[in-house]
């Protein structure tokens, strides 16, 4: 291992308290969502759905408190992402318990990196600048803004995907279940790619293709530019695929899985 990836792993960490306790609020919320499973009807709470907020609930408390203390970067934007998944599956299935259980996780989370961040900037010589680590925050939140929409579509059951795909029946395509699938996983990659900082500049790409394409198909250019027109125009989107494209050009900074490549020996 580099000297660079070192300091990406080790220097950049704020300490293990942070991290025990950003997992500790984890597993709190993952205890909560276990009793709301077996204590809520299936006609409320799917066992399926459920089982896959779990899943994700569990994964980011193992990844807070093993992961994240050994190689901090990745840690903790693997720890962060599955904890939003599961957070949203909850919000979709109206777990409201669990979901006002894991807020603090994800408020301690924040606090987290801002902490990274300016222990970085008091250093002589940091791994990132100020605008580095500005650009580090607008990847993580762009990339991490479609959790809402690919859970929906993939993890939260049928019920929270149905209005998903009348949607899309309502554009007159045909074959509704599998365009909602697969731009649930279309999303999905989006949250990997820009969000993790994973192959960003072809992410960034196929993201801004994706949006093109979903805001064509849903009608959003003849609704005029101002979102909050009826329907929505295209100024959202026009927005997220301009940062997308600033990402295609300029990459991820050494905040990312790209970063924690680039600085290996591998």
């Amino acid at each position: 291992m580099s000297d660079l990836s070192k300091r990406l792993n080790n220097d950049l960490a704020p300490g293990n308290t942070h991290y025990l306790i950003v997992g500790g609020l984890t597993a709190f919320g993952f205890v909560i969502a276990c009793f709301s499973l077996f204590t809520t009807s299936r006609d409320i709470l799917p066992l399926g759905a459920g089982l896959f907020s779990l899943f994700f609930l569990a994964i980011s408390t193992i990844v807070w408190m093993v992961v994240v203390p050994r190689t901090f970067v990745p840690g903790f934007m693997i720890g962060l992402l599955t904890m939003l998944m599961g957070w949203r599956t909850a919000g979709l299935l109206g777990i409201e318990l669990v979901a006002w259980a894991l807020l603090p996780a994800f408020l301690s989370a924040l606090a987290v990196f801002f902490i990274a961040r300016r222990d970085d900037l008091k250093r002589a010589v940091p791994v990132m600048d100020t605008p580095q680590w500005g650009l580090t925050f607008l990847r993580l939140y762009v990339g991490f803004d479609l959790v809402p929409h690919f859970t929906e579509k993939l993890f939260a059951g049928s019920a929270a995907r149905s209005e998903d795909i009348s949607a899309f029946q309502s554009m007159d395509l045909s074959g509704a279940f599998w365009f909602v699938l697969v731009a649930g996983l279309c999303e999905l990659g989006i949250a990997i790619g820009i969000g993790l900082g994973f192959l960003t500049r072809l992410a960034g790409a196929c993201a801004a293709l994706y949006f093109l394409i979903a805001t064509y198909l849903g009608g959003h250019f003849s609704n005029g530019f101002i979102w909050a027109s009826e329907g929505g125009g295209w100024e959202y989107p026009a927005l997220m695929i301009a940062i997308f494209l600033v990402f295609s050009a300029i990459g991820a900074t050494r905040f990312s899985l790209d970063g924690i490549m680039r600085s290996s020996d591998y």
